[in-house]
């Protein structure tokens, strides 16, 4: 049976979002749109959870390795130049091709990785070029493939 979102929250560190993940009591996720979001009667959950203060929102280069982070929208990584000098630009125009501007601007990486029901161009190509995920929980973090992380 589905859940009603009663409660939201806006987080600002890691130790609330593991308390609320956590809580036996109240189902609670984190909400993340993909190009074909979820209609919120179908979530699944009673909290709902906005990432979008916790700075992750970002693409930067790091000892040669691109990092995106979970919250960074299509449209970012589209108009990305640091993403544009990267192999010929396919993965800002696999960004582009995902869906229209309106709804580019509205989802993120983590909500398209997290569509697990046929998400498009863009995990397509990061499964080629070998991309990594991060993934927490808690004080713990490992890196995981995304081929594994499907």
């Amino acid at each position: 049976m589905s859940k009603i979102v009663h409660n939201y929250c806006r987080p600002t560190d890691w130790e609330t979002i593991e308390k609320l993940l956590l809580d036996e009591n109240a189902a609670a996720g984190p909400i993340m749109l993909s190009t074909r979001p979820k209609e919120v009667f179908r979530r699944d959950i009673e909290t709902a959870i906005d990432l979008s203060e916790m700075g992750l929102s970002y693409i930067s280069q790091e000892n040669g390795l691109i990092r995106i982070g979970s919250m960074t929208t299509l449209q970012e990584i589209a108009d990305s130049e640091l993403l544009a000098g990267q192999v010929g630009g396919m993965i800002c125009d696999a960004a582009r091709k995902m869906a229209r501007i309106n709804m580019r601007n509205q989802a993120v990486l983590g909500g398209v990785l997290s569509d697990f029901e046929g998400s498009g161009t863009l995990p397509a190509v990061l499964l080629v070029l070998n991309a990594a995920t991060i993934i927490r929980m808690g004080n713990s973090i490992r890196v995981e493939s995304l081929d594994s992380f499907f």
